[in-house]
């Protein structure tokens, strides 16, 4: 059962949204009123991973519970998780800095990434957002070495 939560950046109401199958859910969000035109489930995933967190795409209410408490602890991952969190994810360094936000070309990516996965570096707060949105997404909600 597919959840969308949109926390809105203006005064609108948030909603959490929970629906039978993925195409119910793209219709309860098309209906809402501030809601930009969608046109398929990719591009309302697209567009919720541009909100406040925890706006997102979940695939079950334990998905989306998993990203909530995720986001009571630190806003930022490095080292270990990280190359952790890429290997679940079957994605190559470059892949993965691209999914999550980071320009540049595929040696620079690859680069930011292996800082990252040693430990020189941490993902920003957005890129950290949409990692943990893409392991939700993939029903990765463990990470485990």
């Amino acid at each position: 059962m597919p959840v969308a939560i949109v926390i809105w950046d203006s005064d609108v109401i948030p909603a959490v949204l929970m629906e039978k199958t993925d195409s119910d859910l793209l219709a309860s969000l098309r209906a809402m009123k501030h809601s930009p035109d969608i046109s398929d489930v990719n591009a309302a995933r697209a567009w919720l991973s541009t909100l406040p967190a925890p706006s997102g795409w979940y695939t079950d209410t334990a998905a989306a519970m998993a990203e909530t408490a995720r986001m009571r602890n630190d806003d930022r991952m490095t080292g270990e998780p990280v190359a952790v969190a890429r290997n679940a994810l079957g994605l190559s360094r470059a892949e993965l800095a691209e999914r999550i936000g980071y320009n540049g070309n595929s040696n620079t990516r690859h680069k930011t990434m292996f800082e990252v996965e040693k430990g020189d570096k941490s993902l920003s707060p957005q890129a950290t957002r949409a990692l943990r949105g893409l392991l939700a997404e993939h029903g990765i909600a463990e990470l485990s070495n």
